[in-house]
């Protein structure tokens, strides 16, 4: 999770401001903004945007931070909850990037390796346990797959069926809009 990965994402209409996942004592979503002087740097925030979920058995580790064009002023995180004996959890959450509040939680219960917008509408989602995590047994149908929006995040179908392969992760897309393949 979130302890051994670094995910960054910098923001689509500021390249002066970049998201990451913090750990130890500036755990969650962070936001760091640079002000230049020129070309020099100076000065620079790191706040956090975000707390990061939890459920009963802990906090949830950051596999995805994603800006886009597509859906302004949103960062878009998926997390994953994954130990052995307790299961696996997780969830895509989109964030406003000035005040860091939840405009929408989606895909509950299922651990977000990556998110891609192609539109403002047309979205994908991979659920997986990276790499076996933990010890946790990733043959659940519910452990993986890609889902898919068509609304712009608020509603997501998964379409890959049962037999998608338990040792597979999505962890890049390429679409071809003019057939709709992903």
């Amino acid at each position: 999770g979130s302890a051994d990965n670094t995910w960054a994402a910098f923001d689509q209409n500021n390249e002066n401001i970049f998201y990451y996942n913090g750990n130890g004592p500036n755990n969650g979503v962070r936001k760091v903004t640079l002000s230049y002087n020129g070309d020099e740097l100076e000065s620079w925030t790191n706040d956090k945007l975000a707390d990061v979920p939890t459920n009963e058995h802990g906090e949830f580790g950051i596999w995805s931070i994603t800006t886009t064009p597509h859906i302004a002023d949103t960062l878009v995180v998926g997390y994953v909850f994954a130990r052995s004996g307790q299961g696996f959890d997780g969830g895509l959450y989109f964030y406003n990037t000035t005040t860091g509040s939840v405009i929408r939680h989606v895909l509950d219960g299922h651990p977000i390796f990556r998110f891609f917008a192609v539109s403002s509408q047309v979205m994908f989602a991979s659920s997986a346990i990276p790499y076996g995590e933990n010890g946790v047994d990733t043959s659940d149908p519910d452990a993986r797959g890609i889902w898919r929006s068509n609304d712009g995040g608020v509603t997501w179908n998964k379409v890959t069926d049962s037999d998608f392969s338990d040792t597979i992760v999505a962890n890049t897309y390429t679409y071809d809009s003019v057939n709709d393949i992903l």
